[in-house]
């Protein structure tokens, strides 16, 4: 089985220069706000790809609809403050450890612009190789353009790797699928429905709808219970929290 091993994010959102290490089954807990749905989104987006079929989550605290160029850009909707950046380019990667032990690393180098043109993306798939920070930066804190990018990592030397770039999301995703294991196209649309959600906003409804019936219910240490909820009579909760 292929395990995802490391998440790259660079300029995602909040998110300008961050790697998260996947050890077996990973949580991601934590308050509103802090960036629980973003990452889901960017693992979305590496595996989907493109604008059309992706479906960006929206956040509790957060009333506009999420978009590839606002992530990029990383969208605040404040007075005074709308976007964290102008004209700008982030990386999303993922990378895989194959059952043999070998690496393939795959996502997209997006760029967003403040004039509201479509983003220019070029995706990548990397085979026989881990994660490197040099396919992607040009220097200190310089990150390649998405054509920049094609240019320079077609010509990177890798031992026992293969570089794929792409323009094209159909190229892509038949490519992908295949590194993944030869999964038909109806794997793109159930990773849509399996990683987005409704935010909970009505804890009230939460608890009268699952609590007090008694279903099993995952929560995580980032979520906190309302005063209200100590007039809920306690012999209701006969499901099975978890944190």
């Amino acid at each position: 089985m292929k395990q995802l091993t490391r998440i790259r994010l660079i300029n995602w959102h909040l998110f300008e220069n961050t790697t998260i290490t996947c050890r077996g089954t990973t949580y991601f807990i934590g308050v509103n706000g802090v960036g629980k749905s973003t990452i889901l989104d960017a693992i979305q987006f590496a595996l989907v790809g493109g604008q059309r079929d992706v479906r960006f989550n929206r956040a509790a605290m957060d009333a506009s609809k999420r978009t590839l160029a606002g992530y990029v850009r990383g969208e605040l909707g404040t007075e005074g403050q709308r976007f964290l950046r102008d004209d700008t380019t982030a990386v999303v990667a993922l990378e895989f450890r194959n059952p043999d032990g070998s690496y393939f690393v795959h996502g997209g180098v997006i760029d967003a612009y403040q004039d509201n043109r479509s983003p220019d993306i070029t995706y990548f798939i990397v085979h026989n190789a881990e994660l490197n920070d040099a396919w992607f930066f040009k220097g200190q804190g310089q990150l390649y353009d998405s054509r920049a990018f094609r240019r320079h990592i077609e010509h990177v030397a890798l031992p026992d790797g293969r570089i794929q770039t792409f323009t094209r999301l159909e190229d892509y995703r038949f490519h992908l699928l295949n590194r993944l294991g030869q999964l038909k196209e109806t794997f793109t649309q159930k990773i849509v429905k399996g990683l987005a959600f409704s935010p909970l906003t009505d804890i009230r409804d939460f608890v009268h709808r699952f609590l007090r019936r008694g279903l099993p219910v995952l929560t995580g240490r980032g979520m906190r219970f309302p005063c209200a909820l100590r007039k809920v009579d306690r012999s209701s909760f006969r499901g099975t929290i978890r944190v």
